[in-house]
């Protein structure tokens, strides 16, 4: 398991550090805080990106109750899916 702890919205901040450190020792963070562009479409580069955000996706989910996970569900970005995270539980755990 990447990360032990499971976000349920009242563990927010806990649950973002630890995820932030778990992306950070598997060369992942780059695609939360949005130093990884999407590259083109329909070239290789793109690929392999697709692929490795889709794995960062999956790691978050997969920290997160079915219900917080189900919210998110449509988001194809991983930037995107912790970007909004970050809009709904920091206001509501501060």
């Amino acid at each position: 398991m990447i990360n032990n702890i499971q976000l349920d919205g009242a563990n927010y901040h806990a649950w973002s550090r630890a995820m932030k450190r778990a992306m950070i020792s598997k060369n992942k963070h780059k695609f939360l805080d949005d130093n990884v562009k999407t590259p083109e479409q329909g070239t290789a580069l793109h690929d392999t990106w697709e692929r490795c955000n889709m794995m960062a996706i999956s790691w978050l989910t997969h920290t997160m109750n079915t219900q917080i996970a189900q919210s998110v569900m449509y988001i194809e970005n991983a930037k995107d899916v912790w970007d909004d995270l970050a809009n709904v539980f920091q206001r509501e755990t501060i």
